[in-house]
């Protein structure tokens, strides 16, 4: 995608407009902040004094079940896709303590939220089976009677004949 942007360049605003409206965009669903809860506690592993000082891990959770703001089938994927974040609550719970900056782990848990939502949101296209042409198939057997003639010339003589 970047490459593509790249080549959009020359003439400005409007060029770059016709050409990112080529992609295809998926509808986005933002997660609303105020459908989430979000919880502070300390944070795991070294750091020093400022693990027992600061509240840097950040918990976020929100019920599946109850969000309105997702499709049916969206909540249902979400639940088959993290059911191991999953509680018997139907709370789906993110957490990240990545950095040693609040501010930094809201984010970073914020956006494994949102990579989990888009995630759900991904339809699978449906797969059609093609069928090999006839004189591929030919040309496969062939090839294989070929080889095992092969294989076959280089064996020692039967000794019974």
């Amino acid at each position: 995608m970047l490459r593509a942007i790249l080549r959009c360049r020359p003439s400005g605003v409007i060029v770059a407009r016709r050409c990112l409206a080529t992609f295809d965009v998926v509808d986005r669903v933002m997660v609303p902040r105020d459908q989430v809860q979000i919880t502070f506690a300390r944070s795991a592993g070294p750091g020093g004094q400022n693990v027992n000082k600061v509240n840097t891990k950040v918990e976020i959770r929100f019920n599946v079940e109850t969000a309105k703001w997702l499709s049916d089938e969206a909540k249902q994927r979400l639940m088959n896709q993290q059911g191991h974040r999953i509680t018997k609550a139907n709370e789906l719970v993110v957490t990240s303590m990545v950095s040693r900056s609040q501010h930094r782990n809201l984010e970073d848990a914020m956006q494994k939220l949102q990579g989990y939502i888009d995630e759900a949101h991904k339809v699978e296209k449906e797969w059609i089976p093609t069928e090999k042409p006839v004189s591929a198939k030919l040309t496969r057997l062939k090839d294989k009677k070929l080889h095992s003639m092969k294989k076959a010339a280089r064996r020692k003589p039967d000794p019974d004949f």
